[in-house]
């Protein structure tokens, strides 16, 4: 009797044992197909090799023709184990970044392209696609600490709502959630949204008002919903940005827009006149607030 218990207990901790090592097999050998995110919400360690990889071959650290470390170096660089380290190399192989030959190494290909949308606010951007996600005709502005600093007084209600992706030569490389008074676009059918952004849309008939501008950055990590749409692993980096167009009185608001960027794909180039610049900054107009998130 104490026999069978026995064989019993062995038996159901040998299936506990060998379920678990399957879900361990079946996490650290999955393919990167950016998909699969650790159980703790942060991206898988395969991906973050790869971003760091990547990163060393865009700056230059890795020229094309350049041998890669090992793959025991990278285990050893990384704390990472030989699994893992052969699908970060797989997946930069899969970008066309590298290639493996048999006893002689690792090598680089070429540099990535330019990934980065060079972006005019009052003109489409060439290969850039919008699609229409969610449109709302009767919208509140929702809580913001740029409208509560900015327009408090302002009325929050008449707005319209459209939630967008923007792709760009395909890729996916912005969420856009927008809040607009519909009566000053040119034109706010689904085809024109689709064509161009609300803020282009927008330009006319605010380039005949006296409208400040005022715009945040923050970087954060892609939740669910922004890893699903742009296809990044769960926990990614990405770049959040708002922006607020209202009246220089503060006594109504335009437009409030909600952006969420891949941080693999978000580049800030600013370029001008230093003495441009310098006026800019003296008037008050361009400044720096660097402030800890909340929670």
């Amino acid at each position: 009797m104490r026999a069978n218990r026995r064989e019993r207990l062995y038996g159901a901790l040998a299936v506990r044992y060998i379920f678990a090592a399957m879900q361990k097999k079946a996490f650290t050998a999955q393919a990167p197909s950016g998909s699969a995110p650790r159980p703790s919400g942060g991206a898988p360690l395969y991906a973050a090799i790869m971003r760091a990889l990547r990163d060393e071959i865009v700056e230059g650290h890795w020229a094309p023709g350049d041998i890669l470390p090992t793959i025991d170096q990278l285990m050893t660089r990384y704390a990472a184990g030989r699994a893992t380290v052969r699908l970060a190399l797989k997946g930069l192989a899969e970008e066309g970044l590298i290639v493996s030959q048999r006893g002689r190494g690792t090598f680089v290909l070429e540099r990535p392209r330019d990934r980065a949308v060079k972006h005019d606010l009052v003109a489409p951007a060439p290969g850039l696609r919008v699609s229409v996600l969610e449109r709302e005709a009767a919208a509140e502005l929702p809580s913001s600490q740029l409208v509560a600093e900015s327009a408090a007084e302002a009325l929050r209600s008449g707005f319209e709502r459209v939630r967008k992706l923007h792709r760009h030569e395909g890729e996916p490389v912005c969420i856009v959630n927008v809040y607009f008074r519909p009566e000053l676009l040119a034109a706010s059918d689904d085809e024109a949204l689709g064509a161009a952004t609300v803020f282009q849309l927008m330009y006319p008939a605010l380039s005949a008002r006296q409208v400040r501008l005022r715009q945040t950055l923050a970087v954060g990590a892609a939740g669910l919903e922004a890893a699903r749409l742009m296809e990044c692993e769960l926990g990614a980096p990405v770049v959040r940005m708002q922006r607020l167009l209202y009246a220089a009185d503060g006594a109504e608001i335009y437009y409030l827009g909600d952006y969420e960027y891949s941080g693999a794909k978000y580049v800030m180039d600013i370029e001008g006149d230093f003495e441009d610049i310098r006026a800019i900054a003296t008037a008050g107009a361009l400044s720096v607030d660097i402030r800890t998130p909340r929670g």
